[in-house]
């Protein structure tokens, strides 16, 4: 069940870039495996006689390169702020969002909404205390499109390495 708790953002609000290094995520390891699997075995066949395919040696790479482009590109950045709520109390809160950076700013009223974990799922900027939505932040999912398409480029390697094996080709 999720939580909502309204105040006003009492500090300044810390923004920075989120997430791992791209080369060191679950998915860049899986694409960096599968391309491995692929280019290894372009090499078997090649050891075996058969001429190198391209499909083989060029793919993995290509790939491989393109899913840590897109890390770099779509990583989220983290809001780091302090909601000092209606009851008086002060609660951290961390959101991972793709909003600008001044999106969230100190003095504003905000109402927070958090999930099941207590991970920040949204953050409603608002016009008073039981105001409007002026603004809403909305936490990025935890496996976003990148990721998703990360592990469908490891699995086509993974298909790869088995077609080039299987001597399809």
């Amino acid at each position: 069940m999720s939580d909502a708790q309204v105040g006003l953002v009492a500090g300044p609000v810390a923004v920075t870039r989120a997430g791992a290094p791209p080369l060191r995520t679950p998915v860049v390891t899986a694409v960096a495996a599968s391309a491995a699997l692929a280019m290894a075995a372009t090499g078997v066949r090649a050891v075996l006689g058969d001429p190198p395919l391209l499909l083989g040696l060029a793919l993995p790479p290509v790939l491989l390169v393109a899913v840590i482009v897109a890390q770099l590109l779509g990583r989220a950045g983290e809001r780091r702020f302090t909601v000092r709520t209606t009851a008086g109390r002060s609660v951290d809160y961390t959101l991972s969002d793709d909003g600008p950076a001044d999106a969230l700013r100190h003095n504003d009223i905000v109402r927070v909404t958090t999930g099941r974990d207590g991970g920040v799922r949204t953050v409603e900027v608002l016009a008073g205390l039981n105001g409007p939505a002026v603004r809403r932040l909305t936490a990025r999912p935890a496996l976003g499109p990148v990721a998703w398409l990360g592990y469908a480029a490891a699995a086509l390697l993974v298909i790869v390495a088995g077609w080039v094996l299987l001597g399809a080709g």
